[in-house]
């Protein structure tokens, strides 16, 4: 699979701007520079489902995080 089809599917996957508890693109994308960056950060395969429902969790976790940091 190609890169630009790789982040495609990737993207599809882990981002979703209507649910709040995800990072959005430009949080992902500040941090990792691309959907797939952030998986393969985080050890994760993005051709492996099992891994991109990893992403989604993870990508829960640090935004649960952000926003409890940006509360103090």
């Amino acid at each position: 699979m190609d890169d630009e089809r790789t982040e495609a599917m990737v993207a599809s996957q882990i981002l979703n701007k209507d649910d709040p508890t995800l990072l959005t693109w430009r949080e992902i994308k500040d941090s990792y520079g691309s959907c797939t960056n952030f998986m393969q950060c985080n050890g994760l395969k993005p051709w492996n489902p099992e891994d991109i429902e990893m992403a989604v969790s993870i990508s829960r976790t640090f935004k649960t995080q952000g926003v409890e940091e940006d509360d103090d």
